[in-house]
């Protein structure tokens, strides 16, 4: 395999994609894949519930790009790239190893077999449904639920986003922690089977799509019932397993009878809110 990219591209995918390199002892999840291949080059990570991959074009005016695939340790690939944003970046793999070339420095790199690369992807996966919107939007929604999800263990199922249908056809997100509880509507998409959006996935999501990096629109699809889920943008794909498990009825706790409604200014609320945290004790009842 060999590819020449312009250094600070290169490096701004790798980084994102390392966000799920961090194997915590298991080299091969500490990795990078490269596959190379028709102009264009594919940067990827796992932690084995998530996959993030990220296609770039390479220099066409270069040496000739040679198709394959490699495994590249992202520590050190990192620590080489940062020295050469501003100019093209050479990577060549093959068996034996691999080089970065810049300029004139040349840094051999840590590689693994291909093969040993995990794939999370069922073998055997049955359609659930898809949809799609624009990616502004998705973010929205997570944004406005994430800060309930939940981190205790023994209730895994709540360790999440849960991403539905309402009955009139709209896409509704909603998130939990057992004491307090974030929704938030969208527009109307096709039918699909609700799923659980594990945590980890949201955030990876929310910092890999921001400042306009997510593009225009997200396509997703889900699939075995909502225990796999793709969410695929126009340079990026991020694969994930839902987390297999019964999210509440959430609707038993949405007052339906209440007849009292107040409309303030968000701003004005969110500063009154603020005044009042900064001289609450840690241990002060909530409001």
């Amino acid at each position: 395999m060999k590819f020449t990219a312009q250094g600070a591209t290169l490096a701004k995918a790798c980084d994102r994609a390392s966000r799920l390199a961090k194997g915590n002892g298991i080299p091969i999840l500490n990795a990078l894949r490269f596959d190379a291949k028709a102009g264009r080059v594919t940067v990827a990570a796992t932690d084995m519930d998530s996959h993030w991959s990220e296609s770039l074009d390479t220099a066409t005016d270069a040496a000739p790009q040679k198709n394959g695939t490699a495994i590249i340790a992202a520590a050190g690939l990192a620590k080489a790239l940062k020295h050469f944003t501003a100019s093209a970046v050479e990577i060549e793999a093959d068996k034996d190893g691999a080089v970065l070339r810049a300029g004139r420095g040349s840094y051999r790199l840590e590689t693994f077999a291909p093969a040993e690369f995990p794939n999370i992807a069922p073998e055997k996966a049955e359609a659930s449904g898809a949809f799609a919107l624009p990616v502004a939007e998705l973010r929205e929604l997570a944004e406005a639920v994430q800060f309930c999800m939940s981190d205790e263990e023994t209730r895994y199922y709540l360790n999440g986003v849960y991403v539905t249908r309402t009955d009139y056809g709209h896409i509704r997100l909603v998130a939990t922690d057992g004491h307090r509880m974030a929704l938030a509507d969208g527009g109307p998409v096709e039918a699909f089977a609700p799923f659980i959006w594990p945590k980890s996935a949201v955030a990876l999501f929310l910092a890999n799509t921001k400042n306009g990096n997510g593009g225009g629109a997200v396509d997703v699809t889900v699939t075995d019932k909502g225990l796999f889920v793709t969410l695929s943008g126009d340079s990026w794909r991020l694969d994930m397993k839902g987390i297999d498990g019964s999210f509440p009825d959430y609707t038993r706790v949405v007052p339906t009878t209440n007849d009292k409604r107040i409309e303030v200014s968000a701003p004005a609320l969110a500063t009154a809110a603020k005044r009042l945290a900064d001289i609450a004790g840690a241990n002060s009842v909530g409001l």
